[in-house]
C-alpha cells in the first residue's frame, strides 16, 4: 500500500520508509536553499502526520543538516552547503 501525494504527484511506500522521507526533506532543502518552514507547513508540503514529520526532522537536525531559526522555522543549519564540482576531461 502506498500513500499518494496529489499536489506534488510522489507516492510513498506505507508504512513509511523513514530513510525515504529524510532523503526527499534532504532533497528539497538542498534545492531551495534559503527554505524555512513550520512543522505543520512542513507537514502538509510532505503529506506526513504530525509523528512522522517530526521525527524526520528532529534526525536532520541531529545530524546537523537542518535547525530551527529565531522564529521556530526549520532551515538549513549554517555551513552544510552542497556544492557540485565539475571536472572536464582533459582539462
Amino acid at each position: 500500500m502506498n500513500a499518494y501525494c496529489p499536489s506534488c504527484s510522489v507516492s510513498i511506500p506505507y508504512p513509511f520508509d523513514h530513510l525515504q522521507i529524510r532523503r526527499r526533506v534532504r532533497a528539497e532543502f538542498a534545492e531551495m536553499p534559503g527554505m524555512r518552514v513550520t512543522l505543520e507547513q512542513a507537514m502538509r508540503l510532505w503529506s506526513l502526520n504530525r509523528e512522522t514529520c517530526e521525527s524526520a526532522i528532529g534526525e536532520l537536525m541531529a545530524s546537523h543538516f537542518l535547525e530551527r531559526d529565531a522564529h521556530g522555522r526549520y532551515k538549513r543549519a549554517h555551513g552544510r552547503v552542497l556544492t557540485v564540482r565539475c571536472v572536464r576531461q582533459g582539462a
